[in-house]
């Protein structure tokens, strides 16, 4: 919050806001974070189907996330530099498909695999899989 405050008051020259920040001081945190942070950020190949997408749902609910904790982005590897902020602002990054986790390992981005929904669904023993990389987050 001083960063921001000095910011203000050093770069934009607005000290009449700070007289008042005084006042608003509990509400300014929430004012002031304007870059959104995931906690995990699931990135896919493929649009998936409403069965899919109750599964994955199914799975965020297991592992006690509020649909703020994550975002979801269909994306292919070509254009995987689209999202690269994202990825940057995400805790975690989790791919489902080998080809994008080697997209973004190649430019040094952090990133676990695990089994999409539509693989589960077809073959239910990934979902063990699935959740032993789920659970390390």
């Amino acid at each position: 919050m001083r960063t921001y405050i000095s910011y203000l008051k050093n770069v934009l020259g607005v000290h009449e806001f700070l007289s008042q920040a005084a006042a608003i001081s509990d509400v300014l945190p929430a004012i002031i974070d304007t870059e959104k942070k995931w906690r995990i950020l699931f990135l896919t190949q493929q649009e998936w189907t409403a069965a899919e997408r109750a599964l994955f749902l199914k799975i965020t609910e297991a592992m006690k996330l509020h649909e703020n904790d994550f975002v979801v982005h269909e994306i292919n590897p070509d254009t995987v530099t689209e999202i690269l902020e994202d990825v940057r602002l995400a805790q975690h990054t989790v791919c489902f498909s080998f080809e994008l986790k080697a997209a973004l390992d190649v430019l040094g981005y952090e990133t676990y695999f695990s089994p999409d929904p539509q693989s589960m669904m077809k073959n239910p023993g990934l979902k063990k899989e699935a959740w032993d990389v789920l659970k390390k987050l």
